[in-house]
């Protein structure tokens, strides 16, 4: 009964050996007809791998996405996990012109792997720089297929979570006229912190506000 499976691969997994193996699994779930989503996450040294060498770290990350594209054939794509999150914590702050750059860079290399998979990114922070980057990812003029969010609590439980939901929406506002597709790719809580009561509470008011917007 699932609609849909999501795997996130860091690159220490992206090799051909590991990707054969996850093959077989997603090839099972695409034969019950589930949409698999691939992220590709993070190095664990990828603070040292970036200031050694930027282009080097980024050209590796593509190779990544090439690997995983002729092996997966994921139906969407995301090369980078929430980049103003995950990725602040993994490579540092970086401009929004570099994730423009990367992205575009892994969008030409997986379309022309095959066009039918999706390029996905997911804005996390609300902040400027997240805010730059989807309404560039939004526009019909960039090569990202699907854009969506990672809706999760902050320290101040649903105070911050709502916050997340108003300003997602006001983005998505500003593209009414034939808008791409829109995902909540992650949506959760923090039980170890809040309580699981809490973490249902997230789940069910991310829900509730996804299935309310067009």
């Amino acid at each position: 009964g699932v609609d849909a499976v999501s795997i996130v691969i860091d690159p220490e997994g992206a090799k051909l050996t590991p990707l054969d193996s996850i093959a077989r699994l997603v090839d099972d779930r695409r034969a019950d007809s589930a949409l698999i989503i691939v992220s590709l996450g993070y190095p664990k040294d990828a603070e040292w791998q970036f200031h050694k060498s930027p282009s080097d770290y980024t050209k590796e990350r593509i190779a990544d996405v090439d690997r995983i594209a002729r092996r997966l054939r994921p139906d969407i794509l995301i090369p980078a996990v929430d980049p103003y999150e995950a990725g602040t914590r993994a490579i540092g702050q970086q401009d929004p012109e570099y994730w423009k750059d990367y992205i575009t860079q892994a969008a030409r290399i997986t379309h022309a792997v095959n066009r039918r998979i999706r390029i996905g990114i997911s804005a996390s922070s609300y902040g400027s720089r997240d805010s730059t980057l989807y309404y560039w990812a939004a526009g019909k003029n960039s090569p990202v297929d699907v854009v969506g969010f990672s809706m999760m609590p902050g320290f101040d439980g649903a105070t911050s979570l709502d916050t997340h939901m108003r300003v997602a929406q006001r983005w998505m506002h500003s593209f009414e006229d034939k808008p791409k597709p829109h995902w909540v790719f992650a949506a959760g809580g923090y039980p170890l912190a809040h309580g699981e009561k809490s973490q249902e509470l997230a789940l069910w008011g991310v829900l509730s506000w996804a299935t309310t917007q067009p």
